[in-house]
C-alpha cells in the first residue's frame, strides 16, 4: 500500500492513511493488521514471496522488512484506504521511526487482518493505554446504542485525549500520567479494580491492552479474584517496559 495522507491527531499520535485494493476482508474479520516495514535506505522495498511449500521466502537480512502488528483505526472501502495510528514515543522503534519519517507516496507492506473480533454482548469493559486506544475507539464506534459498560484509557496528559463519537451507553474514563513514564504507574490497575461489574449472568466482555506487568495483574484479578469466565475476558500484553518494539509478541490469557 502507498501512503496517501498523514495527520497528527495529538502531539504524540500520528495517523497514517495508506491506500490499496481488495480491502473488504478488513470489514468482516479481526481488527488488526501486520505492517511490513522495509529497511531504511532501500531504493526499492523487497517483500516475502510464497515458496512451493506455502511458507514465505524472505529477502536477505539487510533487505528483510520488520513486521509489526497494529490496529485498523478506521476503514474506507469506497476510497480504498485504511487509517493506522502510531504512538511517536521517545525510543522510536521500527514502526514509530517509519511513521515519524513517512511521506505521501511511501510504500509499506500489509498483511491481515488478524485478531479476535468483539463479541455481541450486553456489557463491555474496555481498558488500555495509548497502544490500545485505536482498538478501543473502533470498538466503541461499532457498538449499538443498547450496549452498556465502561471504557478506561490511560494517556500522558489531557492533550493526548482524542474526541470520540459513539452511540453506546459506555462511560469513558480518561486517566493521565502527568509526567510519569508509561508502564510505571498503577493507574489502570486501580481503575479496573474500581469498576462496578455487572450482575452475575450478564453477557459481558472485558478487554485490556496494556503493558506486560499490568496485563499479568489485570488477568489475575479478572480470572482468579473475580472468577470471570475465561471466554468473557481478553487481556493482552501489547508491550513490555524496557524492551524494544517487537521484542515480545502480544500475549493474551491463552499464553
Amino acid at each position: 500500500m502507498a501512503v496517501e495522507r498523514i495527520v497528527d491527531v495529538t502531539p504524540h499520535v500520528r495517523r497514517i492513511t495508506p491506500s490499496g485494493t481488495d480491502l473488504e476482508r478488513y470489514a468482516t474479520h479481526g481488527p488488526h493488521l501486520m505492517l511490513f516495514v522495509p529497511p531504511e535506505g532501500l531504493a526499492e522495498p523487497e517483500w516475502p514471496t510464497p515458496g512451493e511449500d506455502g511458507l514465505p521466502i524472505w529477502p536477505a537480512d539487510d533487505r528483510r522488512p520488520q513486521v509489526r502488528t497494529y490496529t485498523v483505526r478506521s476503514l474506507d472501502l469506497d476510497a480504498g484506504t485504511i487509517d493506522v495510528d502510531f504512538v511517536l514515543h521517545g525510543d522510536h522503534g521500527v514502526a514509530a521511526r517509519w511513521a515519524s519519517n513517512a511521506r505521501p507516496g511511501d510504500v509499506i507492506g500489509v498483511r491481515g487482518p488478524t485478531g479476535r473480533r468483539r463479541p455481541d454482548v450486553d456489557w463491555y469493559l474496555l481498558v488500555g493505554d495509548e497502544t490500545a486506544l485505536p482498538v478501543i475507539a473502533r470498538t466503541l464506534e461499532s457498538l449499538p446504542a443498547t450496549a452498556k459498560g465502561v471504557a478506561i484509557i490511560e494517556v500522558s496528559d489531557e492533550s493526548e485525549q482524542q474526541p470520540m463519537r459513539y452511540d453506546a451507553d459506555i462511560e469513558l474514563r480518561w486517566l493521565h500520567r502527568n509526567g510519569a513514564q508509561a508502564g510505571t504507574t498503577s493507574l489502570l490497575i486501580d481503575a479496573v479494580r474500581a469498576v462496578e461489574m455487572p450482575a452475575t449472568g450478564t453477557p459481558m466482555y472485558a478487554m485490556a491492552g496494556v503493558e506486560y506487568t499490568a496485563f499479568k495483574t489485570i488477568r489475575r484479578y479478572w480470572l482468579d479474584e473475580l472468577q470471570l469466565n475465561k471466554k468473557d475476558v481478553f487481556p493482552i500484553a501489547y508491550w513490555r517496559r524496557g524492551g524494544s518494539e517487537g521484542d515480545t509478541a502480544p500475549e493474551d490469557e491463552d499464553d
